[in-house]
């Protein structure tokens, strides 16, 4: 595997060990105490920054499944013809990565108080997913044709 390919790989790995922690950080920010007004106060900002890395995490695995899908879509042009059922594989699979990645942070956004941050978020998502379906479904087309 080329040293960029596996780079790619680690960092797939990293995201897969930061989700877990991420959500770990949202429930522990939720079970802080909030008898006072003060602890109300410092209780909704870990909750706000917790949920923000929540986040974080799936957007970051979401662009790098595009980023995958991009090259995919490039390995169907000048690749071997015999492997294109393996590129359209590999190009569905990251589409679904993609779309599970924005479930995962559609989970969260609702509950996000910056308004502005989550539409942005919402809007790049909803950018991504376009194009992973448009770049699925182009291999798909050559394997096809």
């Amino acid at each position: 595997m080329p040293r960029h390919e596996r780079a790619r790989h680690c960092r797939f790995k990293d995201g897969a060990v930061k989700q877990p922690r991420q959500l770990h950080g949202v429930l522990q920010a939720y079970r802080l105490a909030k008898d006072s007004d003060e602890q109300k106060a410092e209780r909704a900002a870990q909750i706000q920054i917790a949920l923000q890395g929540a986040i974080d995490v799936p957007v970051e695995t979401a662009q790098r499944g595009l980023d995958v899908l991009k090259l995919l879509g490039e390995l169907a042009d000048i690749g071997n013809p015999n492997a294109l059922s393996d590129v359209a594989v590999g190009a569905r699979l990251a589409q679904v990565a993609i779309r599970g990645a924005s479930y995962n942070i559609s989970v969260n956004l609702d509950s996000i108080s910056d308004r502005v941050a989550a539409d942005t978020t919402r809007e790049q998502m909803k950018g991504m997913i376009d194009q992973s379906k448009t770049i699925a479904e182009q291999v798909e087309a050559k394997l096809k044709a």
